[in-house]
């Protein structure tokens, strides 16, 4: 006697191949609205960085001195990467703190550390930062 063929199973037999696939389904469409939400977060970033982060950073030297605003870099060293003087980083250093609230006293010597990368200045949105935690898990209002 042969054996008898069985006929493949559907969701329809059997309810935990029936919730397997719903969950697959469920993980597409989900998929599917991530990478639509990720495209608009994109779109609302670019226009964040457009608007809100040339109050801050009104040219490329502000901006390249906050990034090399690393905490171990002096203002003399930070100055003459960007081509202005260390008096020039200095006062954006104490504005960066008092006023907006992205940096960080770091150093012995006066250094600033930038309490942000460039890509969580802009998914702030705009907010002050300044009721957010620095990254070693204390407040900056001070």
């Amino acid at each position: 006697m042969g054996a008898k063929p069985q006929r493949k199973r559907t969701g329809d037999d059997d309810p935990v191949l029936s919730a397997i696939e719903a969950i697959s389904r469920e993980v597409a469409r989900i998929r599917q609205s991530q990478a639509s939400t990720e495209q608009f977060q994109q779109v609302e970033a670019f226009t964040v960085a457009r608007v809100w982060l040339p109050h801050i950073f009104p040219d490329g030297k502000n901006l390249l001195a906050y990034i090399l605003s690393d905490g171990e870099r002096t203002t003399r060293e930070i100055g003459k990467h960007v081509g202005v003087d260390q008096k020039t980083v200095s006062t954006w250093w104490r504005a960066w703190k008092r006023v907006h609230h992205i940096a960080d006293k770091a150093g012995n010597r006066g250094q600033f550390k930038a309490r942000f990368s460039l890509a969580e200045l802009v998914a702030i949105e705009g907010k002050p930062p300044a009721a957010l935690p620095s990254k070693e898990g204390r407040s900056t209002n001070n």
